[in-house]
């Protein structure tokens, strides 16, 4: 029976110490060798992660930035349309000053024809009078004739004065109609240099915003390329985010008796109706209203009252702890928010629509629509329908 071929090389060994101290060595040094590559390698490693969490912050900062002068943008650009209807305005102004001023200008020509008009009977009436005079010193004056002659002297002495108060008057009022003129000229120029001010400073934020959203793709291609060679690392970081992206949304539970002190006048009063109401009810009324589509009801750190959401938002909605407040600061793209004394409203542009987050103590509610402004009066209508809703359903110890 002829021995195994590990057999043999333990007894080949076995009889030639040397070359098993040459083997053995040979074989320490491998290990040596690989032990120190596979250091290397964890030490590369190691500094590609650190790498890429640099580049994350950096990517990130860079988007903030990028926000921030979209923010900045956004707010020029009303602020030129309000400059803008602000001209259009005062342009309007001075068109209607220019027509007034027209009117006068024709009204102070009128007046002209008939202050001239005046003096021309007014060199009659002096004539007449002188001949009045003359007829006077002749030895039998006619008493009636002199009597017209005063009675008609006295008549244009007054038309005359009346000429004169209107011509100062109007003379007046063409001049402060100059005035107004003048200053409404100064008000529009004054307004071209501040639109030219207000483009000249929304051309510096485009192009700054251009030269973030380069230093952005910039960023993307760096990370592209780490990304080829970290996918380990990546995975890593994949799954420390997914511990830190919270739990889902908890639905199936019954739902929590009604307070007993709960008056359902108010939350009636909101819906018109008298029918009994509760979460599930309530939710598919919300959804009903003019410019929603969708509605969410859940206790803070505790289970869905009822959904009549679209299942796409569910996993925008997962927060550590089931601690829905959580949400005002980790949803993006804000569009506003309201705060009121009996609750809070903050609307958010999502890449699938907007939502709007409502609390009222421990009661979120969470609507959808396709507008990113409410109707007049909604946010103020879902408060206080979150608050009944707080008042319907008592925390849980």
């Amino acid at each position: 029976m002829q021995p195994s071929a590990p057999e043999q090389v333990y007894t080949w060994l076995r009889m030639e110490p040397s070359l098993t101290s040459a083997v053995l060595a040979k074989t320490e040094e491998e290990l040596l060798g690989g032990l120190a590559a596979l250091m290397r390698n964890k030490v590369e490693i190691e500094n590609a992660v650190r790498r890429l969490a640099q580049v994350l912050t950096e990517t990130g900062q860079a988007q903030k930035e990028l926000e921030r002068v979209r923010q900045q943008v956004r707010q020029a650009e009303d602020e030129l349309a309000t400059r803008m209807d602000e001209q259009q305005r005062v342009k309007e102004q001075l068109l209607e000053s220019q027509a007034l001023l027209r009117v006068r200008q024709e009204q102070a020509a009128e007046y002209r024809g008939v202050w001239t008009s005046l003096q021309a009977d007014a060199e009659r009436v002096r004539g007449e009078l002188a001949q009045l005079h003359t007829q006077i010193r002749t030895p039998q004056p006619d008493p009636a004739a002199v009597a017209g002659m005063e009675e008609r002297l006295a008549q244009v002495r007054t038309e005359v004065d009346s000429a004169r108060q209107e011509k100062a008057a109007l003379e007046t009022e063409v001049r402060q109609l100059g005035e107004q003129r003048n200053r409404l000229s100064g008000e529009v120029a004054d307004l071209r240099r501040e639109v030219d001010e207000r483009q000249a400073a929304l051309q510096a934020l485009k192009r700054e915003m251009e030269g973030l959203n380069a230093q952005a793709l910039t960023g993307r291609t760096v990370l592209e390329s780490y990304a080829a060679q970290l996918r380990d690392a990546e995975a890593v970081a994949t799954r420390a985010d997914e511990k830190s992206i919270g739990l889902p949304l908890w639905f199936g539970q019954p739902l929590p008796p009604v307070a007993k002190s709960f008056d359902p006048y108010r939350l009636e009063s909101e819906f018109f109706s008298d029918e009994p109401l509760d979460a599930r009810v309530v939710t598919e009324l919300v959804a009903k209203l003019p410019g929603l589509d969708g509605c969410l009801v859940v206790q803070n750190r505790g289970p869905v009252l009822a959904s009549r959401l679209a299942e796409h938002y569910y996993e925008q909605l997962r927060v550590p702890n089931r601690d829905y407040s959580l949400l005002f600061g980790r949803l993006p793209n804000r569009r506003d928010d309201l705060r009121m004394p009996e609750g809070r409203v903050a609307i958010y542009q999502l890449e699938n629509g907007f939502m709007a987050v409502t609390q009222a103590d421990h009661i979120f509610m969470i609507t959808t629509s396709g507008q990113p402004r409410l109707k007049p009066g909604m946010p103020h209508k879902l408060v206080t329908i979150a608050r009944e809703l707080a008042k319907m359903y008592l925390p849980q110890a």
